[in-house]
């Protein structure tokens, strides 16, 4: 499990230093001081979007795996980040209290420091795995089919 931990661990800091390499912005964090923030979530919750001490990155060599960036050299920019919420999901949100849920839609979407600050939804057209029953927008009578589309309501 340890060894989970530190794969997601690292799984969940790398977009994060990706998103300080190619933001292209004039305050870029690493083309201004060679340091990099970060913010780590575990999955025992032990550590929830807790920042990180500073990496920095020097030109001297370590037993570690090193990363080298360019930071005159851009492949992509990066607009934002986010996750797929399934109908499932979306339920048991709506299903907590009122303050509850409040807490929760700042932590993931407010641009404040302790916020993750997500910018972008996918969400699912018609049931997804965790939905309460399975739908479409197209569902028919058993036994009939409508291949044109005739009858898709998203109503």
């Amino acid at each position: 499990m340890k060894n989970i931990n530190k794969k997601l661990q690292i799984l969940v800091l790398l977009p994060l230093i990706a998103m300080q390499f190619n933001c292209g912005s004039s305050t870029n964090t690493l083309q201004n001081t060679g340091k990099v923030s970060s913010w780590i979530t575990t999955t025992d919750e032990t550590s929830k979007l807790k920042k990180q001490p500073e990496l920095v990155f020097t030109s001297e060599t370590n037993s570690n795996q090193t990363i080298e960036v360019n930071p005159s050299e851009k492949f992509q920019t990066i607009e934002g980040f986010g996750f797929s919420l399934t109908g499932g999901s979306a339920q048991a949100i709506k299903k907590l209290d009122k303050s509850k849920r409040e807490a929760l839609l700042q932590e993931l979407f407010s641009r404040k420091e302790d916020a993750i600050g997500l910018s972008y939804l996918r969400i699912s057209i018609g049931a997804s795995d965790l939905n309460e029953k399975v739908f479409s927008y197209d569902d028919m009578p058993e036994g009939q089919t409508d291949l044109k589309l005739e009858h898709f309501n998203l109503g």
